[in-house]
């Protein structure tokens, strides 16, 4: 991209992206992303143009530099001519209502600026000209209840903050309107009970979280109802028996962990209910006896044997266990 100036260049203003990434989501309050930046160096006061373009033919962005800094009026341009941005700044930082559009001319955001940090209510736009976005800003922080809907109207979540963190009861929701997750935050982080569905309204998961793990029996669902998963979490990690099935409600694997590496026992089974491995983790690696099986029942020789570190270091003592069936 070339960038010509009616004064030296010296200081580039890059206006023509939004300020707004910051979405009503998981986990702590992002700072709020500055999609403008101002490279500072020496610069003749007076109008300055930027362009997009060597020619000189697309402006990218225009107004005034006071001492090298930006003031009062400033307009940015998206490539295609359509306005990207509006507002003033006041000694180098923004001040007052700021509007930010989309390439096709529709409204994308408009915030209030104090002394460069966004201060008041919000609001954000798709490209369709449906709101996307609406919440409030307290110094530059997300504070009180951000909302967002999809592009067909519909609400996405709805979310509280406190100081820039996610702070209490939030609710999202599928783009047909059926509860997609639900549960509480404290200080930014997923505490108690939280439950998820798919858009056919099953339940999709249920467990705990504890400081922002997962904590506790855990239990989750096929978009047919059938039980897919079952086992519990010791502060984010799998801890002891972990069961899956298929959607058939056939066990598909069992295996152990601890502290979230497969440790113990482990059975895998095919999807005829033959019996197709069994043996032993340790810390994550295969040990001592394994016994591999074909779908048919016939026992594996060349995959059974005996492990050490993952690793098949001999044959099997015996002959392997008889093929054995699932349910």
């Amino acid at each position: 991209m070339h960038l010509t100036s009616l004064r030296p260049r010296g200081l580039l203003l890059v206006l023509a992206l939004p300020w707004l990434c910051v979405a009503c989501d998981d986990g702590a309050q992002k700072p709020v992303p500055e999609r403008y930046q101002q490279i500072a160096a020496p610069q003749p006061d007076g109008p300055t143009v930027e362009y997009h373009d060597a020619a000189r033919t697309k402006k990218r962005s225009a107004g005034e530099l006071r001492g090298g800094k930006p003031v009062g009026p400033w307009t940015s341009w998206h490539e295609n001519g359509q306005i990207s941005s509006q507002g003033e700044y006041a000694d180098g930082r923004r001040v007052g209502p700021w509007t930010l559009f989309h390439p096709n001319g529709q409204k994308l955001s408009e915030a209030p600026f104090v002394a460069d940090k966004i201060d008041g209510p919000v609001t954000e736009w798709h490209d369709d000209g449906h709101v996307s976005r609406k919440s409030t800003y307290a110094n530059g922080l997300l504070t009180g209840k951000c909302e967002e809907w999809y592009p067909n109207g519909q609400l996405l979540r709805s979310i509280e903050y406190v100081a820039g963190e996610i702070d209490g009861h939030v609710v999202e929701f599928h783009p047909n309107g059926q509860k997609l997750r639900e549960g509480d935050y404290r200080a930014g982080k997923q505490i108690g009970a939280w439950s998820s569905w798919h858009s056919n309204g099953k339940p999709s998961s249920q467990g705990a979280y504890v400081d922002g793990a997962q904590d506790g029996p855990w239990r989750s669902w096929h978009p047919s109802g059938q039980l897919e998963k079952e086992g519990a979490f010791a502060a984010g990690k799998h801890e002891g028996l972990w069961t899956v099935w298929d959607e058939s409600g056939n066990t598909v694997r069992q295996c152990g962990f601890h502290a979230g590496v497969q440790h113990g026992e482990a059975s895998a089974w095919y999807p005829n209910k033959q019996l197709a491995s069994q043996g032993r983790f340790e810390n994550g690696k295969r040990a001592g006896e394994w016994r591999y099986w074909k779908e048919d029942g016939a026992l594996d020789a060349e995959q059974s044997g005996v492990y050490a570190d993952d690793r098949r270091v001999s044959a099997l003592p015996a002959d392997g266990a008889p093929p054995q069936k699932n349910g």
